[in-house]
């Protein structure tokens, strides 16, 4: 009995041992699958982006930044002593040139002057009416007269003696005829062979004649035809036996430095070297007509003479109020000289239009020689610009500039270069040649002393292969671009890893670039695949989702 009690308490204990053990197993099975979730890599899955190759332009530009300074400035000392009657201009003003800047004792001289300045301002203004009027009547009279305005060949004449005519009306037309052009397209296949002033014949089928000519003109359009091909243009001039018109089919034959002939594509039709509309300068009756088709005239020749009043009079009474006026004009001058030298040494005027950036003299207050006013033209600005050696090439006077002013926004404005240094400077090293912008100052905001940016167009490829920025791949052969397929001529292999499946590594010859393209010189052509960047999928330990972009 006792045995069988013993042998159930040590059967109870193995099954609680069992137990204990089944649980302490699974929460260490927990635990472990909590940590490997906790602590599990994320997935990757890389995607490619791609982009293309494509044909078109790129320009370089250079860029910097300077402080501007006024193009004009004049400083206007005080030369006498006394009191300041009257300051007429402060500090941010604008001042005319010639305007009165400040009075200083005695006031008698100043009123004569300004008393003198008003009677020649309306002596002017007479004599100016004057002028104006006569001006105004010799053009009407001068207009009456209809005139060939080149010489040459008339057609298309369209007024007879009696017809109304109407400013601006095109009453003939003057042709040079005395040569024909003919305009031929020729195949790009001739690129190169065909110049100006080569030999060429034009092939005139309704006289079944052949005419020597010469190439006045080559342009490299790109014409397509309904063929696919492709053409420029050439322009051939002959001499016009008098035989030829305007509109005749022809065709161009040119002749190769090789002897060969060169057709063009089609025929075309003649026209006249030059082509001068006869227009009618103002309104009248055609009183006489000088002209008929085909009649050749000479420039300045008489060709319709429209009515008009007599003139004679009153041309010869303006004549009398303009002589007048100008006496008048003369005597005020001379009044103004007189009393200018009654406050010489006392007032001063402005030599320059522009704001005043300094005045020492104050209105009451005694003054002495040494004081000053300064005045600047801020209408134009200058902007001292380096440019780098490698730039100057593309920088000369005359040269186009794009100048922004920062001043809590961004301002825009236009400038020009007035001046390129011949001789180089150096700073820590780096070469460049100093520059001056002049800048057109039209809302007055930039002001002496501010910070400018400064952007000039460099050089420019135009027709040009290029590549996304992000596409062109740094490696030991170079800069190369990864281009979807295979079998491309001067590929290179790369260490496994670097380039995508389905890639290849081809080097190039880059030129310019900028922050979105880069030109390619050589290695491949346009429309073609390449390789950019990698789209990240990153599977979170938790989420198991989100993109990053690698």
């Amino acid at each position: 009995m006792e045995q069988r009690k013993r042998s159930g308490r040590k059967r109870k204990k193995t099954v609680k041992r069992i137990v204990v053990t089944v649980i302490v197993l699974a929460v260490i099975a927990a635990l472990v699958f909590l940590l490997a979730k906790l602590f599990a890599k994320d997935k990757v899955t890389k995607t490619v982006m791609t982009d293309w190759t494509y044909r078109g332009s790129i320009v370089k530009m250079i860029e910097g930044s300077g402080i501007t300074t006024p193009a004009q400035s004049e400083t206007i000392p005080v030369t006498q002593k006394g009191l300041v009657e009257a300051v007429y201009c402060s500090v941010g003003d604008y001042v005319e040139a010639g305007q009165l800047l400040y009075e200083v004792e005695p006031t008698e001289a100043q009123k004569a002057v300004d008393a003198a300045k008003k009677n020649l301002e309306a002596a002017q203004s007479s004599l100016d009416d004057a002028r104006k009027q006569l001006s105004e009547l010799y053009s009407e009279q001068a207009k009456l007269n209809i005139t060939a305005p080149a010489s040459g060949k008339l057609i298309n004449c369209d007024v007879r003696e009696g017809d109304s005519v109407y400013k601006g009306q095109v009453i003939a037309t003057l042709v040079d005829d005395s040569k024909v052009k003919l305009t031929q397209y020729f195949s790009y296949a001739y690129a190169g062979e065909i110049r100006a002033g080569m030999y060429a014949a034009i092939s005139i089928p309704a006289t079944m004649s052949l005419l020597n000519a010469r190439v006045d003109s080559v342009t490299m359009i790109e014409r397509i035809t309904p063929e696919g091909g492709k053409l420029f243009e050439v322009i051939i001039v002959a001499t016009n036996p008098g035989t030829l018109t305007e509109g005749m089919i022809a065709s161009g034959i040119v002749t190769a430095d090789s002897g060969e002939l060169l057709y063009s594509y089609e025929s075309g039709e003649l026209e006249y070297i030059k082509q001068t509309p006869v227009k009618a300068e103002a309104s009248g009756t055609a009183a006489r007509v000088d002209m008929k088709n085909y009649l050749r005239v000479n420039y300045g020749q008489l060709l319709v003479k429209l009515d008009a009043d007599d003139y004679s009079e009153q041309l010869r009474r303006l004549n009398e109020n303009v002589a007048a006026a100008q006496a008048v004009v003369e005597e005020r001058e001379q009044d103004v000289e007189e009393a200018m030298k009654l406050f010489d040494g006392y007032s001063a005027t402005a030599p320059i239009s522009g704001t005043v950036m300094a005045c020492s003299l104050i209105e009451g207050e005694e003054v002495a020689p040494g004081a000053a006013i300064t005045i600047a033209d801020t209408s134009k600005m200058y902007l001292e610009a380096q440019i780098d050696g490698q730039d100057v090439a593309n920088v000369s006077v005359g040269t186009y500039v794009d100048v922004t002013l920062y001043s809590g926004t961004e301002l825009y404005y236009s400038g020009t270069v007035i001046n390129v240094s011949m001789q180089g400077q150096s700073d820590y090293g780096v070469a460049y040649f100093p520059a001056t912008i002049e800048i057109e100052n039209y809302d007055g905001n930039i002001k002496s002393g501010m910070y400018c940016s400064y952007s000039i167009m460099g050089s420019q490829s135009d027709d040009c292969v290029l590549a996304p920025t992000e596409a062109v791949k740094y490696t030991e052969y170079g800069p190369c671009l990864f281009v979807r397929g295979e079998g491309f001529e001067g590929a290179v292999e790369l260490e496994d890893g670097i380039v995508p499946e389905g890639f290849t590594a081809v080097p190039v010859v880059t030129g310019l670039s900028d922050e979105r393209v880069v030109e390619i010189l050589s290695g491949v052509t346009e429309d073609m695949e390449v390789f950019t960047a990698y789209i990240t999928d990153s599977a979170n330990s938790w989420e198991n989702s989100g993109m990053l972009f690698g």
